[in-house]
């Protein structure tokens, strides 16, 4: 937030900036065209939940999978027979707004979000860094004891720095034999023409969710002293909830049993182009592979449409990094180069420069040098 902060600040941007949740994205259509060309995208009508309607010509749509329809929910809860309050067992896609400020809520004399009540026994069912925040503010409101569940270990690592050592580490691995590094796997993606093929790769590479060290720090002297459970390789089989004791009676996969109050699911989201934001834009969509949006290389969301997309929507052209750091830096690149062009083109008051930069070099290798610019860090 610092950083966000400082370039707010240097870039003059307050009086830009517009507090709001977006609902809808609406193209208006350029009309006079011959008929036989391709109908294009004239500008937005970006409308608010407050009923405020915004037009522009260009929009980036840098959000994620954060809405409850696409909520990633166990097979285990939709087996659940009892009706239980919807307190009892909540999705954190849910607190997804708040918890980047629940550090400063209470400064700020904001309404924090309200995990737990004093004294309840809670589970936290997930391993990303989202779990470990909820574990943390279970804590800090005053719970009697959290149990953490995860199917896999717990992967400790810099949340999004950590990805920039993906270049010689993390996307490495053996393929027909042959040891490939960070570099070479990246200049295998994109590369590739098939986008089967890469998003194949994508998900060979990615390795689940995982929690920076200094957030486990933090919660590793409540692990030791017992008030937290951490339970790895394990999973729910069977949820049941008791009216009479308004409590949860679980059994888990290891075999042992759980009673508690609160259930948090920190089990991600489900990639889904077809958001309540972006139906209105089904009739310029893009092809999609198991919700995955086949966007432009320069991260259209169709050409002819100026609508850019970031984050985990574009991982089938900036790779499996696009959630994260890196992948932003590197899809910023690219919209930006693509709207300089176009704009270039517009106005003809420049020389038109199509190349990628550096002359002769590739597109592939401009891609591949554009993930080395958190390397500083």
């Amino acid at each position: 937030m610092l950083h966000v902060n400082f370039q707010v600040e240097r870039y003059h941007l307050d009086s830009l900036l517009v507090k709001g949740t977006v609902e809808s994205i609406v193209p208006v259509m350029e009309q006079e065209q011959p008929p036989w060309a391709r109908r294009r995208v004239q500008y937005f009508r970006v409308g608010l939940q407050d009923g405020t309607e915004l037009r522009a010509r260009r929009v980036v749509m840098a959000t994620g999978p954060t809405r409850a329809q696409m909520a990633n929910i166990p097979s285990w809860v939709s087996a659940i027979g009892e009706s239980y309050p919807e307190g009892a067992l909540q999705h954190t896609v849910k607190l997804m707004h708040h918890l980047p400020l629940s550090q400063t809520s209470q400064t700020q004399g904001e309404r924090p979000c309200v995990v737990c009540a004093e004294g309840q026994r809670v589970m936290v069912v997930g391993g990303g860094l989202t779990s470990a925040h909820v574990v943390s503010i279970a804590l800090q409101q005053g719970a009697s004891h959290v149990t953490w569940v995860m199917r896999k270990y717990l992967q400790l690592k810099q949340f999004d720095v950590g990805d920039v050592e993906s270049l010689v580490g993390r996307y490495a691995h053996v393929e027909h034999g042959i040891q490939m590094d960070g570099r070479a796997f990246l200049h295998q993606f994109y590369n590739e023409k098939s986008l089967h093929r890469r998003l194949a790769m994508i998900r060979q590479a990615r390795k689940g969710g995982a929690v920076t060290p200094e957030a486990y720090t933090h919660l590793q002297p409540f692990i030791q002293e017992g008030r937290v459970e951490l339970r790895t390789y394990c999973e729910v089989n069977e949820a049941r909830w008791c009216y009479r004791t308004q409590a949860w009676s679980l059994c888990l996969s290891t075999g042992g049993q759980w009673r508690g109050h609160v259930i948090w699911l920190a089990t991600g989201c489900k990639l889904d182009v077809k958001s309540p934001v972006s139906v209105s834009l089904l009739s310029v969509l893009p092809s999609v592979l198991d919700g995955w949006p086949c966007v432009s290389e320069s991260l259209q969301w169709a050409e002819g449409c100026p609508l850019y997309l970031m984050g985990q929507y574009t991982a089938l052209q900036i790779g499996p990094h696009a959630v994260n750091l890196a992948g932003g830096q590197a899809a910023s690149h690219r919209i930006a180069k693509h709207i300089r062009h176009q704009l270039r083109q517009k106005h003809r008051d420049r020389p038109d420069d199509t190349s990628p930069e550096g002359g002769a070099r590739s597109k592939t290798e401009e891609y591949v040098l554009q993930m080395h610019g958190l390397l500083w860090l």
